[in-house]
């Protein structure tokens, strides 16, 4: 009889068992474009419904994690205009923000060229001994956060799709002698990815339950 319950309970527990999993990522991009503009990146919600194995099943939302990816290219050249060498440092560079679903991402991707130039040629053309023209740069930066408390996985839970505002800000710079020329033509990307981590509990549905009450019953009756 003993060695009977403690089989039906073993099999209850096993039905009851908790399922980590992962679901996505999913993602939406933003393509390279010249920096400052605006836009939005839209992701997809939650829905524990769609995590069920059965319909009495219990999905828990774990956590979020939002990732920010952000990426700058372009060009950067400079003239020295001193009449003697100097040394110039351009930096590529872009401020990327995200904001939505009460959180804010923020990423400032950077490519930088440093070079001791001689002073200047005569020629205001980016070019020759006193200048430099540097193209097909590149660089990238990102940013990621874990959302677990409920306030902060509330918007993330539905049927729907989450809106991000989405901008990205030229910071392009450069640093040189007193007389110098400058110029870039900046152009970031943005994506942003979104992960759900869940726990799906098992619970077995009425029928289920019935039929191992019978089972129990029929197994104590026989050995009876």
């Amino acid at each position: 009889m003993k060695k009977v319950i403690l089989c039906l309970l073993v099999l209850l527990v096993a039905t009851v068992t908790a399922n980590a999993a992962v679901t996505g990522p999913a993602t939406d991009t933003i393509t390279a474009t010249a920096t400052n503009w605006n836009g939005t990146l839209t992701l997809p919600q939650f829905n524990p419904d769609a995590h069920k194995v059965n319909p009495t099943d219990t999905v828990t939302l774990n956590f979020v994690t939002l990732t920010l990816d952000s990426g700058v290219s372009g060009v950067i050249k400079f003239e020295n205009l001193d009449s003697t060498a100097a040394t110039v440092t351009g930096n590529l560079a872009a401020n990327v923000t995200v904001t939505g679903a009460g959180t804010t991402l923020m990423a400032a991707p950077t490519a930088s060229k440093t070079e001791t130039i001689a002073g200047y040629d005569g020629n205001l053309d980016f070019g020759g001994t006193s200048g430099r023209t540097y193209t097909d740069l590149s660089g990238s930066d990102s940013a990621t956060t874990d959302l677990t408390t409920d306030a902060e996985k509330a918007p993330f839970i539905g049927l729907g799709t989450i809106d991000f505002a989405v901008s990205a800000i030229g910071a392009s710079n450069g640093a040189g002698p007193g007389n110098l020329m400058l110029g870039f033509n900046t152009i970031a990307d943005a994506t942003a990815t979104v992960t759900y981590n869940y726990t799906s509990i098992p619970v077995p549905e009425p029928m289920t339950m019935s039929l191992l009450a019978l089972g129990g019953l029929a197994v104590v009756r026989r050995r009876k």
